[in-house]
């Protein structure tokens, strides 16, 4: 029990060094924008950084699969920055590949600058709440039944702005930690919360 739990603690705080190191990575900047994109070269040198400390101290490396499997993930990252990117962008980049942990307690966090300028902004989200049940999106109220009511209580949605729902579903489960192939919390996540997430991961359009 007691080396059970030394080796706990230390998984954990390997891990909050691991986010710690995401949450900064990006250096900080006076003039940031929203829009500021960062040059490949930097970027590249970021995503090296972060292979070296996942590949040295992640816990799960060796678990779900051998340490070359991850090689290969993080190599393919590096590879895939071939553009200046935002932020935002680089993020997501960062989260298709730390999925393959499949680690619940690992998350890429945006940077306290980018928080502080999307607070104050006046976001445009989807005019309905969707709930997503067995792989498949509902419509649940609208957000401003005076200006959008056409959708009514339990109505189907089959595609968003030509996205079919099932790609939509799926490729936001890449986004959702969770731990080992339990896909049940991401699942739970995904009902509502992907209200939240689907203007970030599919962009805010004037109209949808």
């Amino acid at each position: 029990m007691f080396k059970s739990g030394i080796k706990n603690r230390s998984r954990a705080l390997i891990t909050s060094v691991i986010m710690m190191l995401l949450g900064f990575s990006l250096p900080a900047q006076k003039n940031f924008t929203l829009s500021k994109k960062y040059p490949p070269a930097q970027l590249q040198q970021d995503a090296a950084i972060i292979t070296d400390a996942v590949l040295k101290m992640h816990p799960v490396i060796g678990i779900y699969y051998p340490k070359s499997y991850y090689e290969t993930v993080f190599h393919k990252l590096q590879e895939s920055i071939t553009d200046s990117l935002t932020e935002k962008q680089f993020r997501l980049k960062l989260k298709l590949a730390f999925d393959e942990l499949h680690c619940g307690h690992t998350e890429i966090w945006n940077s306290k600058a980018y928080i502080k300028l999307v607070k104050p902004i006046k976001l445009n989200f989807v005019p309905y709440y969707m709930v997503a049940l067995d792989k498949k999106l509902y419509v649940a109220t609208s957000i401003n039944p005076k200006k959008d009511s056409l959708l009514k209580l339990g109505t189907e949605i089959l595609k968003i702005n030509n996205i079919p729902v099932d790609s939509i579903l799926n490729y936001s489960m890449h986004f959702i930690s969770g731990d080992g192939y339990n896909t049940t919390g991401k699942q739970l996540y995904l009902r509502t919360g992907l209200n939240y997430s689907y203007p970030s991961l599919f962009g805010r359009p004037d109209s949808f």
